[in-house]
């Protein structure tokens, strides 16, 4: 399925029921570092990025980030709040200043409703969301900080990434403590690790735009992981990235 294509299919659709609603639709400008969305949030709120780059993630019980995704303009969150009412355990900050469309409860019910095309591409959505959170649970779960962050870099370059012949130029402003976040890993292990991949000939991260070598990490990974691209590593001798 391809990411770009549902995320500007999403938008035009949604744009296109609300272009007679502007009105209704408070906007919220969100400066780099606010929190948009928490567990605590007692009004559910559908949000549309119209500009900027928001962050989703969850806290572990000792209160360490893990970071579930990264999402830009024509992207939505806050569909779980919605839907789930003992599901809300995300919350969404603004990695850059970002501007949202607020949509309530009551109007996106009757949108949906009224509209069964656009009920149906919320429900492809979701469950692509779906699936690209059991992805990245199943990596950190088994795959070693080398393997997890040559799969972050291929997500990003497919997200947000321009493809030349010298491979992605990833424009993204991230720290490595926001790489570690999504990573499950410490600051100075990502710093160690992009540093080598560097050495290696895969990451060309001294200044922006990054440049990524997406057909060699392709490469790496055809070579370390098992073809059903399963569990990375275990006690029982499967291939892991320590190249």
């Amino acid at each position: 399925m391809n990411n770009n294509f549902d995320r500007v299919d999403l938008l035009e659709e949604l744009s296109r029921y609300l272009q007679n609603l502007p009105r209704q639709l408070p906007r919220l400008r969100a400066g780099k570092g606010m929190v948009i969305l928490t567990p605590e949030d007692t009004e559910p709120v559908l949000y549309l990025i119209q500009s900027g780059q928001v962050q989703l993630y969850k806290l572990t019980p000792d209160g360490k980030q893990c970071t579930l995704t990264i999402l830009h303009e024509g992207d939505i969150f806050g569909e779980t709040h919605l839907f789930c009412t003992g599901c809300r355990q995300i919350y969404a900050s603004a990695l850059s200043d970002a501007l949202l469309y607020e949509i309530n409860t009551d109007l996106f019910y009757r949108l949906l409703e009224e509209n069964p095309g656009l009920a149906i591409k919320m429900l492809a959505w979701t469950t692509r969301r779906l699936k690209e959170t059991e992805d990245l649970l199943e990596r950190i779960a088994y795959g070693d900080v080398r393997t997890r962050i040559l799969y972050l870099l291929l997500r990003l370059c497919e997200d947000f990434g321009v493809h030349g012949e010298e491979g992605c130029l990833l424009d993204i402003r991230l720290t490595h403590q926001d790489l570690a976040h999504m990573v499950a890993a410490s600051r100075e292990t990502v710093s160690a690790m992009l540093s080598r991949l560097a050495r290696d000939g895969l990451l060309k991260s001294d200044r922006r735009p990054w440049l990524v070598d997406c057909r060699g990490i392709h490469k790496q990974l055809a070579e370390c992981l098992p073809a059903d691209m399963g569990k990375y590593s275990d006690a029982e001798g499967k291939k892991t990235c320590h190249v």
